[in-house]
């Protein structure tokens, strides 16, 4: 069976990298010493508690949409195909595991994501991200209107630490070390084992 995905198609989204393979200055020079150490404590993430649970709920995608779920999906055929015009199709039958988040669940959820980044201490230099070459993206963040519709989506690659946003009005997050580590236990948490815990093939 089909589902419609309402989405906002914007001009370019937004493929976005993992951690660092290794620490490296802005012109790719691996970083040693107390240029490793500094890089290293800056990565750490931290949370600085920034955003109370009412800030953050009216950031963009969270604020719009009625509800969240998590999902998770067979990754080999699994594709949002735009069929319309701010309208996406996809295999329902291949969705593995799906749950809606509690309002508790989305002030967690939105506590790792903006109130958790990178230590705050100022750098002498620029950090590059030389990524990961793999993206086999298994699990999702749904955020979904009053008629059911998902109208934003977050897909990860927890195998890979990459992400991808479905719009580029998405409020930015901070991925620093833990990061997705964080984010899948929060799945785990959800209910959501297959593209966590599971072994990684089909």
């Amino acid at each position: 069976m089909k589902l419609n995905l309402t989405i906002i198609l914007l001009l370019s989204c937004t493929l976005a990298y993992s951690q660092y393979a290794k620490l490296e200055n802005m012109i790719g020079v691996e970083l040693k010493g107390k240029e490793a150490v500094l890089a290293k404590k800056y990565m750490t993430c931290l949370n600085t508690h920034r955003f109370n649970a009412k800030e953050r709920r009216t950031f963009f995608p969270f604020s719009p949409a009625v509800s969240v779920k998590l999902i998770s999906y067979r990754s080999d055929t699994f594709s949002i195909k735009p069929i319309a015009l701010n309208h996406f199709s996809i295999d329902t039958t291949l969705v593995k595991e799906s749950r809606q988040l509690t309002s508790a669940g989305i002030d967690s959820l939105t506590d790792i994501l903006y109130n958790v980044g990178y230590t705050p201490i100022k750098l002498p230099f620029k950090l590059v991200d030389p990524g990961h070459s793999c993206y086999n993206p298994r699990n999702a963040i749904l955020f979904l209107n009053a008629a059911g519709e998902v109208t934003q989506y977050i897909q990860y690659c927890f195998e890979c630490e990459r992400y991808f946003l479905s719009s580029s009005q998405i409020k930015n997050t901070e991925y620093c070390e833990q990061k997705f580590e964080m984010l899948k236990q929060f799945f785990l948490k959800q209910g959501i084992q297959y593209g966590t815990i599971q072994p990684k093939s089909d």
